[in-house]
């Protein structure tokens, strides 16, 4: 009997680590022809650390990792969430000459930055979400001493995903 009881009150420690991993892909990216495709591993109930994979065909790719804290204290990791973000960007740029003219050879570029964003996660079926949200920060060209040195970065995503 003890043992029994011991078992069942493993139960929900079982069930909520069996779901702690997500992949998601944002829909919002196809539409700028580019595949932004991401993972999350849920840390406790309202915490979360992940990275999004964006690349867009021979002319740039990124990795950008985060951290989530979600509000909603009565679900696993769902509702509105706050995140602080990074983020490592190469991508292809025509570098300009003495006049300020673009030259024909392209060149690639990095850049790294950090930001903040908010959104809201919605699960249905207790494993299939869709996410939406907005991220924005300041990101630093690494390579590149004939363009800006700092840029902005500002980011939309409308992600659909699967909990595991």
């Amino acid at each position: 009997m003890k043992k029994l009881l011991l078992l069942l009150s493993f139960l929900p420690v079982l069930s909520f680590a069996q779901e702690n991993n997500e992949v998601k892909i944002n829909a919002y990216g196809i539409f700028k022809s580019r595949i932004d495709i991401g993972y999350e591993r849920i840390i406790n109930y309202n915490a979360g650390i992940g990275s999004y994979f964006i690349y867009q065909w021979k002319e740039k790719y990124a990795v950008m990792p985060y951290y989530r804290f979600y509000t909603d204290n009565e679900g696993i990791a769902k509702d509105f969430f706050i995140e602080a973000l990074a983020i490592y960007n190469r991508n292809k740029y025509s570098p300009l000459d003495d006049n300020g003219q673009t030259l024909n050879n392209e060149k690639w570029g990095s850049s790294l930055g950090i930001g903040a964003g908010v959104g809201e996660k919605y699960v249905f079926l207790s494993n299939i979400f869709v996410e939406a949200g907005l991220e924005a920060g300041i990101v630093k060209n690494l390579s590149a001493s004939d363009r800006d040195q700092y840029g902005g970065l500002f980011r939309l995503f409308i992600s659909a995903g699967y909990r595991f």
